[in-house]
């Protein structure tokens, strides 16, 4: 029976139309694409290409193992989420170039997937990121209000997320954030990168707010949560994005507004309080990355 659920000449499920020729052979529509007769009976395919709708819906009902079942996933899915998640599992030997995943472009770096300690240095000693342990920080966004204003895109330096489990990282988040011009937006994603064998089924949620830290602030408090994303989804926009307008009147009302980010499971107890949460500073793309390792002891100060 599985020889009849796979391609004959990708030898892959098909993860989105089914075609056929005259004589019923099945090609799926990658392969297709690149073919105008069929390969096992040589009769050219007739167009428009006619689609065999019934394998379609035969296929649709079943779930297909991990592309990577042999080096251990056992995880099961839809056909047209084989491809998806094959890209990032776990289980995968291969590198991944993550840079191009999160919107890092010039940088074709194949890093192990399975391994955070890779990621990290990766990102930190070549794309100037950050990183923090905890699920819940402050990150100051230097010269925000220079941002608006520019007439190029621009993207801030990343921040890595580590969430541990006595010393061993349990999971890896990317904090994505940019100023799209054409659009008039600036917006901010939270990324996973890594999830250990054992956190698999763990779902996560981000929060991001705007909140004024000190007693005379005039910012409303502002947040909004949205799921976290993985790097096969698209991530080229948020699901939220900040009017360019509503971002510059905040800064000149207001130098010291740092972007407050929570990261919890769906099912996370609210109860539970962070006494003082750290904070970080990220730059934007063109200017070199600090860390204020010293944060709690002073007051930053977004730079203008």
């Amino acid at each position: 029976m599985e020889e009849h659920q796979s391609c004959p000449i990708c030898f892959h499920i098909p993860e989105k139309e089914i075609y056929q020729c005259l004589n019923g052979h099945i090609v799926c529509a990658e392969c297709s694409a690149k073919l105008t007769e069929c390969p096992q009976c040589r009769e050219p395919f007739p167009e428009p290409k006619s689609r065999n709708l019934v394998l379609e819906q035969l296929l649709d009902a079943l779930t297909f193992d991990c592309l990577h079942k042999d080096e251990g996933c056992d995880e099961v899915f839809k056909r047209e989420d084989i491809s998806k998640h094959a890209a990032v599992c776990y289980h995968r030997k291969n590198g991944m170039n993550l840079c191009a995943k999160v919107g890092i472009k010039n940088c074709d770096h194949q890093v192990d997937i399975t391994s955070p300690s890779q990621i990290i240095q990766h990102f930190e000693e070549i794309h100037s990121a950050s990183s923090q342990s905890g699920n819940v920080m402050y990150i100051w966004h230097t010269d925000i209000a220079g941002a608006t204003t520019l007439s190029v895109n621009s993207r801030w330096n990343p921040i890595i997320i580590r969430l541990e489990s006595e010393g061993i990282i349990t999971a890896l988040f990317m904090i994505v954030g940019r100023v799209d011009i054409e659009r008039d937006t600036a917006s901010w994603s939270c990324v996973q990168l890594f999830r250990s064998s054992e956190n698999t089924s763990e779902v996560y949620d981000v929060e991001f707010g705007i909140f004024g830290k000190d007693e005379n602030s005039r910012v409303l408090p502002i947040r909004w949560i949205i799921p976290v994303i993985y790097p096969e989804d698209d991530i080229e926009y948020s699901r939220i994005e900040i009017p360019l307008w509503f971002v510059g009147s905040l800064c000149l009302k207001n130098k010291n507004i740092p972007i407050r980010v929570k990261i919890q499971t769906r099912d996370f107890d609210e109860s539970t309080h962070v006494e003082k949460p750290p904070e970080l500073f990220t730059f934007s793309c063109e200017e070199p990355v600090q860390t204020s390792d010293d944060a709690g002891k002073s007051e930053p100060k977004l730079y203008q």
